[in-house]
């Protein structure tokens, strides 16, 4: 859902702390939200920057969130062998850098191969320059051309070598490649397949763990 409030709003600003970033004006509208202060926000402001407008993003339900925790646990075990990390929903990437009208995002996923790229301070409160190695967002009812759009072109204008869409509601999972500046789609496996890309060597996904929450904490019984 897109927020259509320009700058940070006094009511928003202070449920989550005190003082406010832009004062609003009934003649003219407040100055977009800069990088600098879009990751002074309160850890639990989750809106993303869009052309210097907050935008808001919808709640996660039990699925969206259980089809992270899959990814996330398969992505840290695949990390532990070949190095890198691996980060969850929160930290923010800077995707343009315009002082004026910035945008940035909130992977649900994203990794990289070498800790390095984040090493520095500045990189603190979230990604200034540079790009993760993998990007992975799970599309929300209402989250669809945001994901496949803007999020689509964002991370290819940063140069994110990978990109990969997850649909719950079509049980579908779509691996994109950077080629030449732009997405080339390289896997779409069918819902019940082993994901094992190629980019990723020795990392393999039941995808079919992933499109329902269990019910019992019985583990499965051994054949």
């Amino acid at each position: 859902m897109i927020d259509d409030r320009q700058g940070i709003d006094t009511e928003h600003s202070s449920s989550h702390g005190p003082g406010m970033l832009h004062a609003e004006s009934p003649s003219q509208p407040p100055a977009p939200v800069t990088w600098e202060e879009y990751i002074a926000l309160p850890e639990d402001d989750l809106r993303e920057l869009i052309d210097g407008v907050l935008v808001e993003v919808e709640v996660p339900t039990k699925l969206h969130e259980w089809i992270v925790a899959e990814l996330l646990f398969a992505l840290k075990l695949w990390s532990r062998d070949h190095g890198g990390i691996v980060f969850a929903s929160g930290y923010k990437v800077r995707i343009d850098r315009s002082p004026a009208r910035g945008s940035a995002f909130m992977p649900d996923i994203q990794l990289f191969r070498s800790p390095e790229t984040i090493a520095g301070p500045e990189h603190d409160q979230g990604l200034s320059d540079g790009a993760p190695d993998l990007v992975v967002e799970i599309i929300s009812p209402s989250s669809g051309r945001h994901d496949r759009v803007t999020k689509f072109n964002g991370y290819a204008a940063i140069a994110c070598p990978e990109y990969w869409l997850i649909d719950p509601d079509s049980r579908l999972l779509e691996q994109f490649v950077l080629e030449d500046g732009h997405y080339r789609l390289a896997a779409r496996p069918a819902e019940d397949a082993l994901f094992e890309p190629k980019t990723f060597p020795g990392l393999s996904i039941p995808l079919k763990s992933l499109w329902t929450v269990p019910r019992s904490s019985t583990p499965p019984a051994a054949d």
